[in-house]
């Protein structure tokens, strides 16, 4: 039983390899990465950004470079999914023969805020549009038999103060807006993994907002995949395991280490049920 718990803890967090003074020996070098379980045949996840190219943070692959695309926003005043599939299948592959498999795309924020930080990679103003094309990227992207995610659920529609934020909006103008673009995403493309936003909505941290997280992605859309955190967007072990979250990426940005010893304490003590952690790594 210890032994299985350690294993399944180990599934559910892992840090970014170039902030590790002796990375792994099987680690891609990209954003994340979160250890196998050789005996059970479980490879590690190798995660890397994302959307227009595959990213070499910080120089770490020495020499490696990778194909970069126009921006998101480029690709959608072309209202062509057809291309947006070929673009992500393009990213895809590059991903995977670079020993990634977990591409960190997907992103279907709507360009609310004219000066965000990350419309670059955006797919538009308008969720039909957005979630068509996010929707065929992401299908194009896992045609390579890797996993793509899905972000940043929801509402992480601004760079500025995203740590703090406080997305207010009501349900109706919500599901009419990004949720639908999300929505539309997950229906054509089948993500894997769905990443959470950094951003508060209506009051709760995305990563801990039970009504975003169960009611809506596994009520309401009935999705089976797993739910990673952003780096450095987790804030709490119990509540964030009980509200939906699956995984804590990046761990080195967070305070500390939510989803390690302290979810397992939580899990021995009963505050987390231990069935709650099996569908955790069952979805990964």
């Amino acid at each position: 039983r210890n032994r299985r718990l350690d294993e399944m803890i180990s599934l559910v967090h892992g840090p970014m390899p170039a902030l590790m003074e002796t990375p792994p020996g099987d680690a891609a070098m990209g954003a994340g990465y979160i250890p196998g379980v050789a005996r059970l045949g479980i490879p590690p996840l190798n995660e890397t950004d994302a959307s227009l190219g595959v990213t070499n943070p910080r120089k770490v692959r020495r020499g490696d470079g990778a194909t970069a695309l126009p921006s998101g926003l480029a690709l959608a005043s072309g209202w062509d999914p057809e291309l947006a599939y070929r673009a992500g299948a393009m990213v895809g592959s590059e991903a995977r023969d670079k020993g990634f498999n977990v591409l960190l795309g997907g992103g279907a924020n709507l360009t609310r805020e004219p000066r965000c930080g990350r419309n670059f990679e955006y797919l538009g103003e308008d969720p039909l549009l957005a979630g068509t094309l996010a929707g065929e990227a992401i299908r194009g992207a896992q045609s390579n038999h890797i996993v793509c995610t899905l972000k940043h659920f929801a509402l992480n529609d601004q760079e500025t103060c995203r740590h703090v934020v406080d997305a207010r909006i009501e349900e109706g103008p919500l599901r009419e807006s990004d949720l639908l673009a999300f929505q539309i995403a997950i229906e054509r493309g089948d993500p894997g993994s769905v990443m959470c936003a950094y951003n508060r909505l209506n009051g709760e941290w995305c990563g801990e907002n039970a009504w975003l997280l169960e009611h809506v992605l596994r009520g309401d859309w009935k999705w089976p995949g797993w739910v990673m955190s952003d780096w450095g967007a987790v804030h709490t072990t119990a509540k964030a395991a009980l509200a939906g979250l699956d995984q804590e990426s990046g761990e080195q940005l967070d305070k500390q280490v939510y989803f390690g010893s302290l979810l397992k304490d939580a899990v021995e003590q009963g505050e987390v049920p231990f069935e709650r952690l099996t569908t955790m790594v069952r979805r990964i």
